[in-house]
């Protein structure tokens, strides 16, 4: 096991130092911690700090006609939170999960807490909506779902 975090996104929840690995803000029982501990020795390999990623798959968001750029401003925060979003926006760039923009299209951090009391970093892309053209998709009908799982075992 790597010396470190598995990924940021699990950061909080799975560490490893020096062989040793932690599991933190967990919801899980000492039986499944224990497991999930022989699976992480086991697989070392399928572990890492960064993040996968992938070019096969591009995303694209559709506007509505004449959309002007929105550019929000940033939210104010306290120098303690100020450097939290900091840390996480170079950890990000570390890793190549963000880049550099100089975009006129622009969307606040906003830290939205977490039921243990941490806080989560996410992006405030209300703004952004409203000039989205909304995908249109179907919901499944429930009782159709539902005679799906009867055969299920």
């Amino acid at each position: 096991v790597q010396h470190g975090m598995i990924s940021s996104t699990t950061k909080q929840m799975i560490s490893t130092t020096d062989n040793e690995v932690s599991l933190i803000n967990t919801d899980l029982d000492k039986y499944q911690k224990e497991k999930i501990k022989q699976l992480i020795h086991k697989f070392p390999d399928v572990f890492n700090e960064q993040p996968g990623r992938t070019k096969k798959l591009q995303h694209q968001i559709n506007l509505v006609p004449d959309a002007q750029p929105v550019n929000s401003p940033l939210f104010r925060y306290a120098p303690t939170r100020k450097q939290m979003i900091e840390q996480n926006l170079n950890e990000m760039l570390d890793q190549g999960i963000i880049s550099p923009s100089t975009s006129p299209w622009a969307s606040p951090v906003i830290l939205v807490p977490k039921k243990d009391g941490s806080l989560r970093f996410c992006i405030d892309y209300r703004k952004l909506n409203t000039v989205t053209i909304r995908d249109a998709y179907p919901l499944p009908r429930i009782d159709d779902t539902l005679d799906s799982l009867q055969q299920a075992k």
